[in-house]
């Protein structure tokens, strides 16, 4: 897992800029029990940009070990700060129906900081539930058998559709 610091990101941010990066936006998807980043777009002042493969120094901690610097692409920089931050939104983005969103990153606002802005949209299944009992239904109905009255206006129609077609089959014959 990668470790970030301040610095780290500060580094990063730096060697976009020289780059002529001015922001990029992270996209995100996930569902089922997998979530991925599917894309990275950078952007200068006016269009979308292509990054050389330029690499970075970045730490990484595996479970139970000491942390250690690994030359990494800045895309896979900016991939891992995405699921860090990601990570610290606490949602579930990932399981069950998942979510979608976006990672909008800003290397300089107006005040010369660095801001981000994340949507993030989780779906999820509604239910309705509808309880039904015996004498909902005809033919469970106590005594006679009673028609919902739903049943009574279908059965309705249906005689007047017979009859119509009856009286048409005479004047036809």
């Amino acid at each position: 897992m990668a470790d970030f610091t301040k610095q780290h990101v500060q580094n990063l941010i730096a060697q976009l800029k020289l780059l002529n990066v001015h922001s990029f936006r992270i996209n995100f998807e996930g569902s089922g029990d997998d979530g991925q980043i599917d894309e990275i777009e950078f952007y200068n002042a006016n269009e979308n940009i292509n990054i050389p493969n330029d690499m970075i120094s970045w730490v990484y901690t595996e479970y139970g070990q000491e942390p250690k610097d690994r030359k990494v692409t800045l895309h896979k920089a900016i991939e891992d700060l995405g699921y860090k931050m990601l990570d610290e939104t606490g949602h579930d983005w990932y399981n069950n129906d998942g979510g979608y969103g976006t990672i909008d990153v800003t290397l300089e606002d107006e005040e010369g900081r660095p801001s981000v802005h994340m949507e993030m949209n989780i779906r999820y299944t509604n239910e309705d539930q509808y309880d039904y009992d015996d004498n909902n239904f005809s033919m469970f109905a106590e005594g006679e058998h009673i028609k919902t009255e739903e049943r009574q206006r279908l059965d309705k129609m249906k005689a007047e559709w017979v009859e119509q077609r009856a009286k048409e089959n005479m004047e036809n014959a």
